[in-house]
C-alpha cells in the first residue's frame, strides 16, 4: 500500500509542477501581449505632442528645443560615435539639413547619446570636426532618451511644423527614405 501512495504523491508533484509551468507560460505570453498592445511608456510617441526640451548646442552659448523650431519639421536623430550605423547616417542628414531648397522649412537636431564620461565633449567635438558635420548638436544625459522613448540607435523623431510627431523609427535611414518622411511631416 506504501509503494501505491509513493506514486500517487509522485504523480501529484509532477501535475502540480506542469500546472505551475502552464500559469508561469500564460503570465508571460499575457504579460508580453499586453505590452505590444499597451501605448503607454514602451508604446510610440507617433500622434503625440513632442515632448520639450531644453539643451545647449556645443560649440556655441544657443539652446536648442522643439519650441524654437515650431512652424518647421524637425527631425531628430538620437546617434553616437561607436555607432557604425550612426555614422553612415550622418552625412545623409547634413545634406539635407543644408539643401538650400529646405532652408527655413526643416531643421535637423542631432542628439548624441555617447556614455557620460569626463572626454565625452572633447570626443563628439572631434568627431564632428573630422567628418565635416555642421548640425546643431546636444549632449544627451539620458532625460531626452527617456522622453522620446529611446532604446536603439540609431533612432529618428520626426516632428510636424505644428509640434506632432509624426515618425519614430530605428535604423538606417536613406536620403530617398529621409525626405519622403519629411514631405509627410509637412515639409518639401
Amino acid at each position: 500500500m506504501s509503494e501505491l501512495t509513493d506514486r500517487d504523491s509522485s504523480s501529484t508533484g509532477r501535475d502540480i509542477l506542469a500546472v505551475a509551468i502552464i500559469a508561469i507560460t500564460a503570465l508571460v505570453l499575457g504579460a508580453n501581449l499586453f505590452m505590444l498592445i499597451d501605448d503607454g511608456a514602451t508604446g510610440s510617441l507617433e500622434g503625440d505632442v513632442a515632448p520639450s526640451f531644453e539643451l545647449e548646442v556645443l560649440g556655441s552659448d544657443k539652446m536648442m528645443s522643439v519650441e524654437k523650431y515650431r512652424g518647421q519639421v524637425i527631425v531628430i536623430d538620437f546617434w553616437a560615435t561607436w555607432c557604425p550605423p550612426c555614422r553612415e547616417q550622418m552625412p545623409v542628414l547634413e545634406k539635407v539639413a543644408t539643401d538650400p531648397e529646405l532652408d527655413g522649412e526643416v531643421v535637423v537636431l542631432s542628439v548624441n547619446t555617447d556614455p557620460e564620461t569626463d572626454d565625452r565633449r572633447q570626443r563628439v567635438e572631434a568627431f564632428l570636426r573630422e567628418e565635416e558635420l555642421t548640425l546643431p548638436t546636444v549632449i544627451d544625459t539620458g532625460e531626452m532618451r527617456a522622453a522620446y522613448r529611446v532604446t536603439t540607435i540609431p533612432t529618428l523623431v520626426v516632428v510636424t511644423p505644428s509640434g506632432e510627431i509624426s515618425h519614430v523609427s530605428e535604423g538606417l535611414h536613406d536620403e530617398e527614405t529621409l525626405r519622403n518622411l519629411i514631405a509627410r511631416a509637412g515639409g518639401k
